[in-house]
């Protein structure tokens, strides 16, 4: 499955990204959040990752971030987020 992460990720796609969420936990394997997009991402957006993580985890998912560029790579790398998923 992979998901196409909005232009902005911030804590106004909090709702859309529950959906998303949602759609992660019913999947099996591994899951791609697509960030060609994403232009800016924020730490609220960063919570909603790692919580994401850990509820795919328990459920035997992989979620893997893709396409990082610019100021969201930036923010992924400090944010050490390499440490919960894959990152291609």
């Amino acid at each position: 499955m992979k998901v196409n992460m909005p232009e902005r990720f911030d804590f106004s796609a909090f709702q859309k990204f529950e959906e998303v969420e949602q759609s992660v936990l019913a999947q099996a394997g591994t899951v791609s959040l697509d960030f060609s997009h994403t232009i800016y991402i924020d730490s609220a957006a960063l919570g909603m990752l790692v919580q994401l993580h850990e509820k795919a985890s328990a459920n035997g998912v992989q979620v893997v971030l893709t396409n990082l560029a610019g100021a969201v790579e930036k923010t992924m790398k400090i944010a050490n987020m390499e440490r919960l998923f894959t990152i291609q």
